[in-house]
């Protein structure tokens, strides 16, 4: 299977599948008291479960459950609507539209599974997995240009970021963690595998020791550039340029944003509306 111009093997595939369509699942919900003999507790959620239910945004205040397909399947069809609502209510995500996705998947059967309009993902549900992943994947994402990227770029590259030929064109591998800052240190070398999540205060006090504030959009044709994009109140986003105009980045945490190269325009326009600082990341 072929994503965002990525060869995907199968194990990836059939990794992705879990993520996104585990048997239990977690359901967020306002008491437990109603659901005997169920497991309970967030301590369950990955990092990979909770970038698919976008457990971050939803009120810690909630109680989580975790329900099996089959439990799932004997509840009363009133109670199977309520639950799906209730995940709605709470900004769960992984809860799609019937209309999204009813010529991907059975029709029928997902507007069977609660109220007609939104429902869960299932083992059962995944007939037609590559489609399915695509869908889920590529809107909103560009392919990776890593391909077009010609040997004497990348060898102009390897000092200043020895490890970003390597990640480009990646997706996560099982077990692994990484954010946009997480991938542009790991490509710089200052960190790789399972370490590359990176949290604010350790990424910008990395940009203070390993980089120096420039100014100037000619630098963004150079190697070594970081782009920093900002919101008011703290760094949002980053990426680094590999020179000839093309940038490295990984759009999002979620496990299914891959390690990309594409022209560093495509990038800023992507992050426009927001503050953008540059920093030259400093032979070693």
């Amino acid at each position: 299977m072929r994503v965002l111009g990525i060869d995907v093997d199968g194990a990836t595939a059939e990794r992705w599948l879990r993520n996104l369509a585990p048997d239990p699942q977690p359901f967020f919900v306002s008491s437990v008291s109603a659901w005997p003999g169920v497991a309970v507790g967030r301590d369950r959620l990955t990092p990979a479960l909770r970038d698919t239910y976008q457990a971050w945004r939803i009120d810690r205040a909630l109680d989580v459950v975790w329900i099996d397909e089959a439990t799932f399947d004997a509840l009363d069809r009133s109670r199977r609507k309520a639950l799906v609502r209730e995940q709605v209510q709470h900004r769960r995500g992984a809860v799609p539209t019937v209309r999204g996705w009813r010529d991907v998947v059975d029709p029928e059967t997902i507007r069977a599974q609660a109220d007609g309009h939104r429902f869960v993902w299932w083992p059962s549900l995944l007939s037609d997995p590559a489609a399915i992943l695509r869908r889920i994947i590529e809107p909103g994402l560009r392919p990776s240009r890593h391909a077009e990227v010609d040997d004497e770029t990348w060898a102009t590259v390897r000092t200043l970021l020895p490890g970003v030929r390597g990640l480009a064109g990646t997706f996560l591998a099982d077990g692994e963690e990484s954010n946009c800052f997480g991938a542009v240190m790991a490509a710089a070398g200052a960190c790789r595998g399972a370490d590359t999540w990176i949290g604010l205060d350790a990424f910008t006090d990395w940009l203070a020791t390993a980089c120096t504030p420039i100014r100037g959009t000619h630098h963004d044709d150079r190697p070594g550039t970081v782009l920093v994009w900002h919101t008011p109140a703290q760094p949002f986003h980053a990426a680094v340029t590999i020179g000839a105009g093309y940038a490295f980045e990984k759009p999002s945490q979620e496990w299914w944003t891959p390690r990309t190269i594409l022209r560093a325009e495509e990038i800023k326009r992507a992050n426009r509306g927001l503050r953008l600082e540059r920093h030259r990341l400093d032979s070693t």
